[in-house]
């Protein structure tokens, strides 16, 4: 069996280590992790994540026209509209061959049907 060691960083040297990369004490973040002897390689970014500012953090920025957005809309309504109208056609194929099964099942069975009440009974 490995014995591993197991390292458990206090909240204020996490946000000692946060406060050091945003002031710009180290070039970069992993340079931080580097000198105080931190293994994870995301460790230091989940760090920023929770108590930074986030400012060091890559964003990620849309960049659409406007035609492409109003695109993107209708293409969701189509979509909406095509899982709707699949929905019910196969609800409504479920239901068919629900009826097939019980009219052949019933059938063999020996059953009729009342048109009144429309419930299956056994024939006499």
């Amino acid at each position: 069996m490995i014995n591993r060691e197991v390292r458990r960083c206090s909240l204020a040297f996490k946000r000692r280590v946060v406060e050091e990369v945003e002031s710009g004490k180290f070039a970069s973040i992993q340079a931080a992790g580097v000198h105080h002897g931190i293994m994870g390689a995301t460790t230091v970014n989940g760090w920023i994540r929770r108590f930074g500012t986030n400012h060091l953090l890559a964003k990620v920025v849309p960049v659409e026209q406007v035609d492409e957005a109003d695109r993107v809309m209708e293409l969701r309504r189509q979509v909406a509209r095509l899982e709707r109208a699949l929905g019910g056609a196969q609800a409504e194929s479920l239901l068919i061959t629900s009826i097939s099964l019980l009219r052949a099942s019933g059938s063999e069975a020996g059953w009729r049907r009342t048109i009144a009440t429309r419930t299956p009974r056994l024939s006499v």
